[in-house]
């Protein structure tokens, strides 16, 4: 009977995990899933925090909301386990090393490919041969991007720098994200788990970018204002939101498994309670295709702290690496079991 118990968790997780992945993963490299199981002392997985489930509108319908963020709706999800801060450099490097998978930007990239997603403003450069990433720095208040060729994860200013093992990792594409996540028994949080766990059980009307004030629980304008003009600063540097998660305001902006579709709102509007949407089934007709990020970055700072809010929606495509990207991994309840019923055969 433990085995048929244990059988049926697997799939269960296994399930749940595929229908957020990709059935391979980039550049045909292969991840096997780490043997290791890390468990806290409070016997949950390591770093993480749990966030019950429960009701919430997602979206907004306020003056300063985006066109893609309305209708404001209600959404119920499931409770699940989020980690606590963003993936940092440390807990990447243990990836790596385990793997030797090697992420989008150090690997060269076709000029064509990369075109797709060029920053604005930043002259095209066609003659792309070596493995680089865009880096974003803030000069006099104003973003200006730059490729920058042996850019990556390591080195995120390009060489001669050096990644700190407590940031949070960057230079992450979607694709590197989900690769991480298979070998960690993991998934992406869908855009309705990751908003519903930045809002953590608050009055949207309470929260402190409606208020025009700075928030010590939250840290909004800490994280943003004085994060340096090159990057990040240390995960779990400030307070953390009502539910122990830290940095889900700036910093950088963090995958979530979903395409994205600027109408996917007003196409499920009259639905009187989605239930753990998973956005929508495929990327939007005709547009290139592109996974949604959220919470914003240390490029957020003054007039565009709004991007942080945690209804604001951004897209990125699926291979795009910068500076200004990571991310933090969820796993439900089913999952969590699962991982420790084969720990214990």
């Amino acid at each position: 009977m433990k085995r048929i118990v244990i059988a049926f968790s697997v799939l269960i997780a296994v399930l749940a995990a595929l229908v957020l992945m990709p059935s391979i993963l980039p550049d045909g490299q292969e991840v096997k899933p780490a043997p290791v199981l890390e468990v806290s002392p409070q016997n949950r997985p390591a770093g993480m925090v749990w966030i019950e489930g429960g009701l919430f509108t997602m979206g907004s319908d306020e003056r300063y909301a985006a066109p893609d963020e309305k209708p404001a709706h209600l959404v119920k999800v499931e409770g699940f386990w989020m980690d606590a801060h963003e993936v940092t450099v440390a807990a990447f490097d243990s990836f790596v090393r385990a793997t030797n998978y090697r992420t989008a930007a150090e690997q060269v990239r076709l000029a064509s490919d990369l075109k797709k997603s060029w920053p604005k403003g930043l002259p095209f450069i066609d003659s792309i041969r070596q493995p680089g990433s865009f880096v974003a720095q803030l000069i006099t208040g104003k973003v200006e991007w730059k490729w920058i060729t042996g850019a990556n994860w390591r080195q995120p200013l390009g060489p001669g720098s050096a990644a700190d093992p407590q940031e949070p990792v960057r230079h992450i594409s979607w694709n590197d994200a989900i690769a991480y996540c298979a070998w960690q028994g993991t998934r992406l949080p869908t855009e309705a788990e990751w908003e519903f766990a930045a809002i953590a059980g608050r009055n949207i009307n309470d929260l402190p970018w409606v208020r025009a004030s700075n928030s010590i629980a939250d840290s909004l304008q800490a994280v943003l204002n004085s994060a340096t003009p090159n990057g990040v600063k240390r995960v779990k540097q400030y307070l953390p939101n009502p539910w122990k998660l830290y940095d889900m305001a700036g910093n950088v902006q963090e995958w979530c498994a979903d395409w994205y579709s600027a109408n996917y709102y007003k196409t499920n509007y009259d639905v009187l309670a989605l239930n753990n949407p998973l956005g929508p089934a495929e990327p939007s007709a005709g547009l290139q295709p592109e996974r949604v990020v959220k919470g914003g970055d240390y490029t957020c700072a003054g007039p565009k702290y709004l991007a942080a809010r945690p209804s604001a929606r951004a897209s990125l495509p699926p291979d795009f690496t910068a500076s200004t990207t990571g991310f933090r991994t969820v796993m439900s309840a089913p999952m969590w079991d699962a991982k420790k019923a084969l720990a214990d055969k």
